[in-house]
């Protein structure tokens, strides 16, 4: 070393600053002489006392990390880092551009920042103001970098009228319609000038589809944007052809100004691609997800100079070499409307494709399972089940297990088990809720209160009013829902909607809980009785039941009711309920006992009437008997009056 050859009486040479020759020529944070006689921070791991900073680097620094092996699963190590000059710094590792921040893209594992005016598309760019991403490579080095393009086409209000064509708004999807406008003036310096979008050759205020107010600069230059649906097209007709007109808030322009805009609504809408990541050399089968009706062709343009045509949206194909490629589907249908949407697609060797997609599934995993650190036990046991998590994570750990044992005849298998694990790539929060318990007459069903009392008894026609009153009186409560939406890589969604359900009885009698059996509905812990399709639970005080539904459900369609017991109701003793199969013979018995008490009450009834007229008939011969006894006969004028002889 120089240290050692210096003669200890020679004089100390003058130093550069940041030279030694020995330690103590150094100080600070670079305390330490390495070989090049310069004064460093570290000569090994050793040096590098500070827990966060606990490897030295290449250029003798404290950093992070300078393997990816120091770093988390989910993380690399970016020799490169922003935290320490010169250091390694771990950083999570991107799979796609959503990863990044809007001013970077993926170039995985790695978010790559963005140079003014490059850009990936509309959303990941470092476009200046009154720039767009355009389709013009910035490099051959890279297939997905673009340059920003200024906005042209829009013409200069001294146009009284102009054509812009091929704006089209897919089915269902939105669009940004972004304007700059030349005034050619400065009379509208900070002054709003409203732009208004209505149907061609209209003055009817009713057909404004949307109004924005913008502020030219000094210049009297506007640039601004914004949001056009299918919905907003639809208030005027869908018509092919609109203008926009241009007036301002001052009256300074006489005549409004206006340009035609030519906007078709597609019929037909390319949702998304799956997968997007595929292997070399090995055949991969895509599925274009597509709305619309009566689609009859896809038109495949693979990016490797492969096309081909099916009527199916989907196909098999095998790129031969590694790269990213644009992947670009035209789907027609009967009509001869069509809609393209291009994709790109990662082909990686199959080592990558294993390593990538296994991350990839585990980031999703390790996200789906942080969204439900917090939330109710039920919930999160309602989630894991439906979605299968417990397995999954079994499954990716012995993928994982397999894949680190670098044997090379494992990934075919490996790739195909990845591919079969369908876990969604995030979990949404949303449509949470919470209403009062309120009872409705049209929720009420009678023949489920009847049957959950045994039968046998008939509600009367008040039942449902005698219901709903009770309830509003005694039954105190609230509903809680929260729908949770899985979206998986294909942008298909499902959705699986939890409720709570807490009511407490004020009343002196028991209560019954009654709610529509729902398909798919997995209660938490309860056990519930179930009749005429509903399900039904008896409480006495309080009552706290949980529950999942799939698919986005509201508080509305659990048709739920709470009834007192029908000894508290009008109701109709009707003997024992038959089953469904004798039910006819007991009617037809009870009309048999009914026809033969009217005709055994008819004959009473002749009977006692006639039995009154016999005797009335009677008494009156008896009294003309007794009138002749009593009352002496007159006798005949012509008849001589005999006494009888008395004998002396």
């Amino acid at each position: 070393m120089w240290a050692d050859s210096i003669d200890p009486n020679a004089p100390i040479p003058t130093l550069l600053t940041g030279e030694c020759a020995i330690d103590e020529h150094c100080s600070g944070d670079y305390s330490i002489c390495s070989s090049a006689h310069k004064c460093v921070e570290c000569l090994g791991d050793a040096d590098c006392t500070d827990s966060d900073l606990s490897h030295c680097s290449s250029t003798f620094n404290c950093s992070e990390c300078t393997a990816d092996s120091q770093c988390a699963a989910d993380e690399y190590c970016n020799p490169f880092g922003n935290k320490v000059a010169d250091g390694g710094e771990c950083e999570e590792k991107c799979i796609t551009n959503a990863d990044c921040s809007t001013k970077q893209y993926c170039d995985v594992p790695e978010c790559i920042n963005l140079s003014a005016n490059l850009c990936i598309d509309d959303t990941h760019h470092n476009c200046s103001t009154g720039y767009i991403c355009g389709t013009e490579l910035a490099s051959s080095s890279s297939p997905v970098v673009k340059k920003c393009v200024l906005i042209s086409g829009i013409p200069s209000w001294e146009y009284e009228s102009a054509k812009i064509t091929n704006i089209t708004i897919p089915l269902g999807q939105t669009i940004r319609l972004t304007m700059v406008l030349n005034t050619s003036t400065s009379q509208y310096n900070n002054k709003g000038i409203s732009l208004t979008l209505k149907e061609k050759d209209t003055a009817d205020a009713d057909d404004v589809i949307k109004t924005i107010v913008a502020i030219p600069n000094s210049l009297g230059v506007i640039k601004t944007s914004f949001d056009l649906t299918e919905a907003d097209l639809a208030k005027a007709g869908n018509e092919t052809s609109y203008q926009f007109y241009f007036t301002d808030n001052f009256s300074l322009i006489s005549t409004p100004a206006y340009l035609t805009v030519g906007i078709f609504v597609s019929p037909i809408l390319i949702n998304s691609i799956t997968p997007t990541t595929a292997t070399a050399a090995f055949p991969i089968e895509f599925v274009v997800n597509a709305t619309g009706e009566n689609l009859t062709t896809y038109d495949w343009n693979f990016g490797d100079g492969k096309t081909t045509k099916t009527s199916s949206n989907v196909i098999n194909h095998t790129y031969v070499d590694i790269g990213d490629f644009a992947l670009q589907v035209l789907i027609s249908n009967s009509e001869g409307d069509n809609y393209s949407r291009q994709f790109s697609i990662s082909v990686l060797g199959p080592s990558d494709y294993v390593n990538q997609t296994l991350n990839r599934k585990l980031k999703y995993l390790n996200n789906i399972e942080a969204a439900l650190k917090n939330k109710e036990s039920f919930i999160k046991i309602g989630i894991t089940d439906n979605l299968g998590l417990d397995q999954i994570a079994t499954d990716l750990e012995d993928i994982q297990a397999k894949f680190e044992q670098d044997n090379e005849n494992n990934l075919i298998s490996l790739m195909e088990k990845l591919n079969s694990v369908d876990l969604p790539s995030s979990i949404v929060f949303s449509g949470e809720g919470e209403e009062d318990f309120s009872s409705q007459s049209s929720n009420i069903n009678n023949d489920a209160v009847e049957n959950a009392d045994g039968g046998g008894k008939s509600l009367s026609s008040t039942a449902k009013t005698q219901i709903n009153s009770w309830a509003d009186k005694n039954i105190q409560g609230s509903i809680k829902s929260n729908v949770v939406t899985f979206e998986y890589e294909d942008g298909s969604k499902e959705s699986l909607t939890f409720f709570t359900i807490s009511l407490e009885n004020d009343g002196l009698q028991d209560a019954t809980f009654f709610m529509k059996n729902l398909k798919g509905i997995n209660f938490d812990g309860s056990d519930f009785d179930t009749t005429n399709n509903y399900y039904y639970e008896n409480f006495n005080d309080k009552l706290e039941v949980s529950f999942s539904v799939p698919g986005e459900v509201s508080i509305d369609d659990l048709g739920y009711f709470v009834s007192p017991p029908l000894s508290y109701l009008s109701v109709d003793e009707i003997g024992e309920t038959e089953d469904a199969e004798g039910g006819s013979g007991s009617w037809l018995i009870i009309l048999l006992l009914v026809i033969g008490i009217a005709v055994v009450g008819y004959f009473i009834y002749k009977h006692f009437k006639k039995k009154p007229q016999t005797e009335n008939k009677q008494i009156s011969n008896i009294n003309k008997n007794l009138h002749r006894i009593i009352q002496p006969q007159k006798p005949n004028s012509n008849q001589m009056i005999k006494f009888p002889k008395v004998n002396r």
